[in-house]
């Protein structure tokens, strides 16, 4: 059945979704410079925070524990750590001289890696039980992305130690860098590493350019049984796995339908992954025998829009889909008047082909988010459209 509760959500909502995170059964968005917590799939609101000054670039929910990480144009990040009573807000204060544009846990929920418009602008935050305190310890850049003037536009952790967190930039290069703090990682979890012996803080890796083109690297991750190789998304439509450690590419793809460029990814098990981006819908791909990747569905038609139960031969749904419709239309419209009294012109112009469905966008997505069964994405027509997987 459709999910009705996000169709009144989508209608409640006064400014377009630009932020969001699914996760521990948790839906967290913005609005504006406001962070919204709601329960899923039921969609109760049980927090509404407004810790920063300016727009909220990026959101992501820790795994482990639940807590909620916000990056903002203000420069700044919040975290909110779940308990009895609530969320409870810790402000987190960089050195940055720009917006931060997006911050990502680490899988135990210990620290976060975050990075900022300006060139050469990296760091990781961690939590200081000494001094009770969120501190910011920056990453010094290598000469490249310095003399590129490149920005850091996706981010994975290493999956094995949980230490390592290798980024792409707009320039195509790919970098690996050390965040070993003492008071906080184990050696023992990089013992075996095929990076390497020694990893003191900031320490360089790894650094390579996948695809000899220079097409900037939209997003990274990691396989997640396999810290040596990640899959990297390129804004020339290309999807490749690479091998991190030894500098090659074992294989290259592209999406035949459309050839449009993806900019999220994300892994559901050990060998699938879903890819999103100036297409209409997340597309599901596995990776063969470690050396090749595979399409496997488009995501359109999982669409929970689609799935309506049947009474005496006839859709059930249809005031559903309708009502969903509408909001999606009504979010839209958010879109297009923030658009306007902010000055801005549409970048981006749907095909001739545009699909009016619920289960289509018709704007490039801009982030997707999955967890249990369910992928939910959003993008610049406002929308929210969730998918069984």
């Amino acid at each position: 059945m459709v999910n009705n509760n996000l169709s009144k959500l989508l209608l409640s909502l006064k400014e377009p979704i630009r932020s969001f995170s699914l996760n521990n059964n948790i839906l967290a968005l913005s609005q504006e410079e406001t962070l919204l917590i709601y329960t899923y799939p039921k969609l109760e609101l049980i927090g509404s925070f407004k810790e920063h000054d300016k727009r909220i670039t990026s959101i992501d929910i820790c795994q482990a524990d639940g807590k909620i990480l916000t990056t903002s144009e203000d420069r700044t990040c919040v975290v909110y750590a779940p308990g009895r009573s609530g969320y409870t807000t810790s402000l987190v204060v960089t050195r940055f001289l720009k917006s931060i544009n997006f911050g990502k846990w680490n899988q135990s929920g210990g620290k976060f890696f975050i990075c900022s418009a300006d060139m050469g602008q990296l760091g990781v935050c961690y939590f200081d039980h000494e001094t009770n305190w969120w501190i910011s310890k920056h990453i010094s850049p290598s000469p490249t992305h310095l003399s590129g003037g490149s920005l850091t536009q996706g981010a994975s952790w290493d999956p094995e130690n949980d230490v390592l967190v290798t980024f792409g930039d707009n320039f195509g290069n790919l970098t690996t860098v050390s965040t070993f703090l003492k008071k906080l990682d184990d050696k023992e979890r990089l013992k075996g590493s095929p990076y390497g012996e020694k990893f003191p803080f900031g320490k360089i890796l790894k650094e390579s350019m996948p695809n000899a083109n220079g097409a900037a690297i939209n997003d990274v991750a990691y396989l997640p049984k396999d810290s040596s190789k990640v899959v990297i998304l390129q804004n020339d439509g290309s999807i490749t796995l690479f091998d991190n450690v030894n500098g090659t590419t074992i294989t290259r793809v592209f999406d035949s339908a459309s050839g449009k460029p993806f900019n999220k990814i994300e892994f559901i098990s050990a060998t699938e992954f879903i890819v999103a981006g100036f297409n209409d819908a997340p597309l599901l791909y596995t990776i063969e025998n470690g050396s090749s990747i595979k399409f496997l569905k488009n995501l359109s038609g999982a669409s929970k829009s689609n799935q309506t139960a049947k009474i005496g031969g006839q859709q059930a749904g249809a005031e559903e889909e309708e009502e969903q419709q509408f909001a999606s239309g009504i979010q839209a419209l958010k879109m297009f008047k923030d658009m306007d009294t902010r000055g801005k012109q549409q970048a981006y112009s749907p095909s001739s082909s545009s699909n009016d469905e619920t289960n289509v966008h018709v704007m490039p997505i801009t982030d997707i988010s999955f967890d249990t069964d369910t992928l939910i994405s959003s993008g610049l027509d406002g929308k929210l459209i969730e998918y069984s997987i």
